[in-house]
């Protein structure tokens, strides 16, 4: 849970008044990114207690009948800014990554460790 969050039980979510909350954004720039299974990711902080457990996009294409089973490795999370996140990959992370953080809100960035 993020700083300044209120659980709401009616709505099954939580209620935020803060500036510092963005979407990190990561992929791999691997040549297998399309075949390479890594999910799922956990995105975690310990010093909150806050566990995110991520999956992929969906498939990317279709074959008449079914999907092709074909995902990019790519993964989007909201987070806080101002903190230090751990990505912990049940696969063997990506050799090359690229990450991005949402522009427009406040903070100075965040600290991740894989």
């Amino acid at each position: 849970m993020h700083d300044t969050c209120v659980k709401k039980e009616k709505w099954n979510a939580f209620f935020c008044r803060n500036t510092k909350i963005g979407i990190l954004k990561f992929d791999s720039l691997d040549g297998d990114t399309m075949d390479r299974s890594v999910q799922p990711v956990y995105i975690k902080n310990y010093s909150t207690g806050l566990v995110n457990k991520l999956n992929n996009d969906m498939d990317h294409c279709w074959d008449g009948v079914y999907t092709c089973q074909k995902r990019r490795t790519r993964f989007i999370a909201q987070i806080q800014t101002d903190k230090k996140y751990t990505i912990e990959y049940t696969g063997t992370p990506p050799g090359k990554q690229k990450f991005r953080l949402s522009e427009g809100m406040t903070g100075t960035g965040v600290e991740l460790r894989i």
